[in-house]
């Protein structure tokens, strides 16, 4: 089904920013459909640490791609993209306004400006780069990182697992660095789409206030047992689900390494270094059509909601 002329409303701002509320309100008034735009939450496993939406909440709006993805499996923004603008394509056949929301920048970026054919790599350079990560080191890989692609490698973190490897990966399949196929020309397959980009940005010391609750309700929710479940699992430390804040901290209590005070203070400070990332993020590189500077109420949907109205009849 083509998207041309076709309405499409875009939620994001940092973790525990309260866009999540604001995409079921809209999607309540708007008869709308949510589509996960969180690159955690599409993890089967967890559900409480990466505060998926509730029960109640997918019986009263429907939810998609949201928990489809086995932890075993390694999700990257290809896989999304496509899965998303299927999703996207559904609900317009649906007669019902799809409302993409998230927190992942690249996902997003993924859809407002397409992505770039990236060469995968085959199962033997995988396996390769991951014998040398445990013979020699991730920092290792860094530094050759840091000669195959200067550029790229400052934007990358020494200690980013995921996003070293998967750099290394495509050098190795292409012989061209990751920052050669990212500026290649791509293609945007919603160009033709009429999207509404709403931006939910509070105040820092408010966010950062959400931040340490929401960690806590997790806690009383069961996100302890829900992290043990994943231990039992044994997978592969490097995969992205075992990577989610609260995660490793956790399993350092759970293996005695650390008392609970200490591994609920690391995940709330990690929780808000990462709210305090997508702030600076969304602020400096996100080009939005509203932006709001206030937390989810229903004094907000009043603001909102005659905005969407207005788009909707463009």
């Amino acid at each position: 089904m083509s998207l041309a002329n076709k309405h499409l409303v875009l939620i994001t701002g940092p973790t525990c920013s309260g866009k999540s509320q604001l995409a079921r309100a809209i999607a309540l008034e708007f008869n709308g459909q949510i589509i996960n735009a969180d690159s955690m939450q599409v993890y089967s496993d967890l559900q409480i640490i990466t505060s998926r939406p509730r029960t109640e909440d997918l019986l009263s709006v429907k939810h998609r791609m949201y928990g489809y993805l086995d932890g075993s499996k390694r999700g990257n923004v290809a896989s999304w993209h496509k899965l998303a603008i299927k999703e996207i394509s559904q609900s317009n056949s649906e007669e019902t306004l799809p409302i993409v929301v998230g927190g992942t920048g690249l996902y997003l970026n993924s859809l407002i400006n397409g992505i770039s054919e990236i060469p995968e790599p085959t199962k033997e350079i995988k396996k390769y780069v991951d014998e040398e990560k445990h013979k020699f080191g991730l920092r290792s890989i860094y530094e050759k990182l840091e000669k195959i692609d200067p550029l790229g490698s400052k934007k990358i973190k020494p200690n980013d697992v995921q996003r070293i490897i998967r750099s290394y990966e495509v050098f190795l399949t292409s012989g061209e660095p990751l920052t050669f196929w990212q500026s290649k020309k791509m293609a945007k397959p919603l160009e033709c789409s009429k999207i509404y980009k709403l931006l939910v940005l509070p105040n820092r010391s408010i966010l950062y206030q959400m931040c340490n609750s929401r960690f806590d309700e997790m806690l009383s929710s069961g996100g302890i047992e829900e992290v043990l479940r994943l231990k039992e699992r044994s997978l592969d430390p490097s995969l992205p689900v075992m990577n989610a804040i609260g995660v490793r901290e956790l399993s350092d209590f759970l293996d005695g390494d650390i008392c609970l005070e200490d591994a609920v203070s690391k995940s709330k400070q990690l929780t808000r270094n990462y709210a305090k990332r997508q702030f600076t993020w969304f602020k400096n590189q996100f080009n939005s059509s509203t932006i709001v500077f206030e937390q989810f109420s229903e004094s907000l949907c009043t603001k909102i909601f005659p905005k969407i109205r207005q788009f909707l009849l463009t």
